[in-house]
């Protein structure tokens, strides 16, 4: 049986870079990075070495939506509107399906006094608000499996798009720093205090960032594109014999 192909059609990233692909890659093209060392307040005096917006940045990014729109959903909201807007897509068509992947969400609203965070905190709660504003004709599926959240959700959008149950797919995928999840991976010493260092026997660990990307799939080609060959994930699950 031929298997449909998945085709990228159209992307868009937005990073503290800036917005879009092209801006990003030109960027690292021309050697520079957004990885430094910042101090902010909402991080209690504590200094991290990441990509961070700006306080600027995330005033542009939040300015076209509503103030109870959480810094994740915000980033969600603008990558997915950029991509969409350079295609013919719909998300009120009942054949494209729209997947968000994130490894934290809105883990960072779990702040001391704050009595909403129960309410808002889940994802579930983002998709079912992110799948109002984008006008979905459905609730938007969630992929949250930690680091490999955006390729899994690009494997689910490839699969739904060959089984036939859908003709296009809207991956978006995105995360926000904050000082729950600093203090959570400072915890075990994740956190590398400058430039990270990897492969090198000197490493001392990582680098947090922030930022949202969106990756549109269809059935059908348009113009240069590229198709989602293959992918595959596994569960090295570790078994334990009796002595």
């Amino acid at each position: 049986m031929k298997t449909r192909p998945a085709y990228i059609v159209a992307h868009h990233m937005v990073t503290p870079l800036g917005s879009g692909t092209a801006v990003n890659l030109d960027a690292i093209a021309s050697g520079k990075s957004a990885v430094t060392a910042n101090l902010h307040q909402v991080f209690q005096g504590q200094g991290i070495c990441g990509a961070l917006f700006s306080e600027e940045q995330w005033k542009q990014v939040r300015a076209p939506y509503d103030t109870d729109i959480t810094n994740f959903e915000a980033l969600l909201l603008h990558s997915i509107g950029a991509a969409i807007a350079t295609t013919n897509f719909s998300l009120k068509d009942p054949e494209t399906v729209l997947i968000l992947a994130s490894t934290k969400g809105n883990i960072g609203e779990l702040q001391e006094g704050n009595e909403a965070a129960a309410e808002r905190v889940g994802l579930h709660e983002s998709a079912k608000k992110l799948g109002l504003l984008l006008n979905y004709h459905s609730r938007p599926l969630i992929v949250s499996n930690a680091c490999i959240s955006g390729m899994t959700a690009l494997l689910v959008a490839k699969r739904l798009l060959q089984s036939g149950q859908y003709k296009r797919a809207v991956v978006a995928g995105a995360d926000s720093i904050s000082p729950f999840i600093i203090a959570g991976f400072k915890s075990f010493q994740a956190l590398s205090a400058s430039v990270c260092k990897p492969f090198d026997k000197e490493r001392n660990g990582l680098n947090l960032g922030e930022g949202a990307a969106t990756i549109l799939l269809s059935t059908e080609p348009a113009g240069t594109c590229l198709a989602v060959s293959g992918g595959a994930t596994t569960n090295d699950a570790m078994q334990f014999n009796r002595p």
